[in-house]
């Protein structure tokens, strides 16, 4: 061929295989994975192990060794009596250990505003619950506040919890 005529050749005369970039990667990992594996086996089997293989697994299946049974009819019947002293003892704990009766004054307040909040209350239950002889203006006008108290108590509470949704 002339130097001239090579500007003409539409081929160049190689080809890459299809999709050759888009797997390159993973195959050269592959073959350095391959590379650092050991080109020996690590295991090797005693001499004549195959030859008499058959008659020793023979022997060793045919021994028959003794073996404990336990009696399920006596686990149930011991494990019957243990539920049964499980709950007397629970029905003695809870009926004769309660040193003290549930009474008002031993709930805590943050027991009570829980129980407040959960419910579904508005103000006007809350207000039937008192008489008109247990709260009166008075009550409220004539309580004076110092202004040391007034002062600690903003800085101490969160206003937050105060703001109405």
């Amino acid at each position: 061929m002339k130097h001239k005529q090579l500007h003409n050749i539409p081929d160049s005369g190689f080809k890459v295989p299809k999709n050759y970039f888009e797997r390159l990667d993973a195959h050269i990992l592959t073959e350095i994975k391959l590379g650092e594996l050991p080109q020996t086996p690590g295991f090797k089997t005693p001499k004549d192990y195959f030859s008499n293989f058959d008659k020793r697994l023979i022997e060793k299946v045919s021994e028959e060794k003794e073996v404990k049974v336990i009696s399920l009819s006596r686990w149930k019947k011991t494990m019957a009596s243990i539920a049964v002293a499980a709950s007397l003892l629970l029905l003695f704990q809870v009926s004769f250990n309660n040193p003290e009766p549930v009474t008002f004054g031993t709930l805590k307040t943050a027991s009570i505003e829980y129980f407040l909040q959960q419910e579904d209350y508005s103000n006007d239950d809350l207000a039937r619950l008192f008489s008109e002889n247990e709260l009166s203006t008075s009550d409220f006008i004539d309580y004076t506040v110092s202004e040391d108290i007034a002062n600690e108590f903003i800085e101490t509470v969160d206003i937050e919890d105060y703001i109405l949704n």
